[in-house]
């Protein structure tokens, strides 16, 4: 297990559970799930998990009010897996996830 970010996530001091927030039942290539854990400081982690069975990738969003955000909070993203900053968002996150596949994302407020 290389994914310290990832594992830093699962042993978070807060003691947290995750929780799914959303999911689409959808055929093929819609059906997908969001989970949600809060940690310590503030921050929140994320997961899109794409269930689609259509062989390909797709685009799946999450926006912040499902997340129990701040509509109008400017959050920093960064991809736990790939350890890769993704920018400021607000309102939503949106971004490509493999089929069958995860795309794990960690939120802090933007300064």
């Amino acid at each position: 297990l290389t994914a310290k970010e990832v594992i830093a996530v699962d042993q978070d001091p807060l003691g947290k559970q995750g929780y799914r927030v959303a999911q689409s039942k959808g055929r093929g290539c819609r059906a997908h799930e969001v989970w949600v854990k809060p940690l310590a400081g503030g921050d929140i982690a994320f997961v899109l998990w794409f269930r689609g069975v259509c062989g390909t990738h797709t685009k799946l969003s999450v926006d912040w009010a499902t997340l129990g955000i701040d509509p109008s909070a400017k959050m920093n993203a960064r991809d736990l897996f790939e350890r890769k900053d993704l920018g400021v968002f607000c309102g939503s996150f949106a971004g490509w996830v493999n089929s069958q596949g995860v795309l794990m994302v960690r939120l802090s407020k933007a300064s």
